[in-house]
């Protein structure tokens, strides 16, 4: 979820995709508070008209945990953990993304000259896709380090916090 994102975005999004699965984080960081994306998610699920099965939530534990669904929520570090009572029996997932991360390395490479010895460091929202794309996959992929910051450029705390 992109830190903003009003229910009725979000809502329009479930709609348009049909997941059967969401996941997410229990809250993020916004230069003066912090939000709750399970509120805005319960809210963007009661509106719309597609109701997913289950969402998986990351509980920012130290931030804030959220109150779960029983009966459709499940917590992150229990769905990791069910996953590995069987490491070795196929679970059925389809991942079908090595087109996406061929491209990410070859953009990496190619159009902005990096190698394998850099730090990354990209400023995008992580909710976006070039945010978690040449934030995340891209650079671990290629084998490269790479930096987060959860925060604005303007304000979190403030304009400097980028050059410190």
């Amino acid at each position: 979820m992109i830190l903003g994102f009003a229910a009725s975005e979000l809502c329009t999004r479930i709609q348009h995709a049909e997941p059967k699965v969401i996941i997410a984080a229990s809250c993020g960081i916004e230069p003066c508070r912090i939000v709750n994306y399970i509120n805005e998610l319960n809210e963007a699920i009661a509106l719309s008209t597609h109701k997913p099965s289950k969402c998986i939530v990351y509980q920012r534990k130290g931030i804030e945990i959220a109150e779960l669904d029983p009966v459709r929520d499940m917590d992150w570090e229990e769905a990791i953990k069910n996953a590995e009572i069987a490491p070795c029996e196929p679970k059925g997932v389809l991942r079908p993304i090595g087109g996406h991360l061929a491209m990410l390395v070859y953009t990496i490479k190619t159009l902005y000259g990096l190698s394998q010895d850099d730090v990354w460091w990209a400023t995008s929202d992580f909710g976006w896709v070039v945010g978690h794309s040449y934030m995340c996959y891209g650079p671990l992929v290629y084998g490269m380090t790479t930096v987060v910051y959860e925060g604005k450029p303007t304000t979190t705390p403030d304009p400097s916090s980028y050059y410190r």
